[in-house]
């Protein structure tokens, strides 16, 4: 990588942080270049000012949770019931939502900021998602398929919100002797299912 590109991308990393921790307001550009070592005026001459880079910044942790969301679909595909398919989706969410918690931190502070995800993205992002995979779980779910579509979104908040707890609070909620992360996996798993009917004993079809 040339050292223009490692500037870039050093400036980047730091303002994904500061913002997904202060916001764009409580962010000043003096933080961002302390923060990536770099001079005020590099940051100017490579995003055009800290608005520029705030959006820089947002489109490409969207990018990154839609990366996220195709990485997804693989992986339930090599379970043979949807019950299992929905269950390694969900092991398999937290997991990669605690290895990107800044990224995901950084949307989720965005869509608080402005009240909704931004139509673009929910027309990229979450609506294909919220369309076709209630249409394939609803074979197997005693829910209505019409209620599967906020079942599903309501999941993922909870997977969202313990992907982004700190591993202390993760701990408050785990019995004594367990390790909190597997803990809070299997909660998912178990939670997760029953939200979307699916903790039934033959999940592959309906009576």
């Amino acid at each position: 990588m040339r050292k223009g590109q490692q500037t870039r991308q050093k400036i980047q990393s730091a303002a994904s942080e500061l913002f997904a921790l202060r916001g764009l307001d409580g962010t000043s550009v003096r933080d961002i270049a302390h923060r990536a070592n770099v001079n005020v005026a590099q940051i100017s001459n490579y995003f055009g000012g800290k608005e520029k880079l705030y959006n820089h910044c947002i489109a490409a942790m969207y990018a990154e949770i839609a990366e996220l969301q195709h990485e997804l679909l693989p992986v339930m595909g090599h379970s043979t019931t949807i019950q299992g398919a929905v269950e390694l989706g969900i092991r398999k969410g937290f997991q990669l939502g605690r290895l990107h918690r800044d990224s995901i931190r950084m949307v989720m502070r965005h869509i608080l900021d402005a009240g909704e995800l931004p139509a673009q993205d929910f027309e990229t992002i979450q609506s294909p998602f919220l369309e076709d995979v209630p249409h394939l779980l609803a074979p197997a779910s005693t829910l209505p398929k019409e209620d599967l579509r906020w079942a599903l979104q309501s999941l993922v908040f909870l997977i969202v919100r313990a992907s982004l707890s700190s591993d202390e609070e993760l701990r408050r909620f785990a019995p004594k002797h367990a390790q909190p992360k597997p803990f809070a996996e299997e909660q998912l798993v178990s939670i997760g299912l029953r939200m979307l009917g699916l903790d039934h004993p033959n999940p592959a079809q309906k009576d």
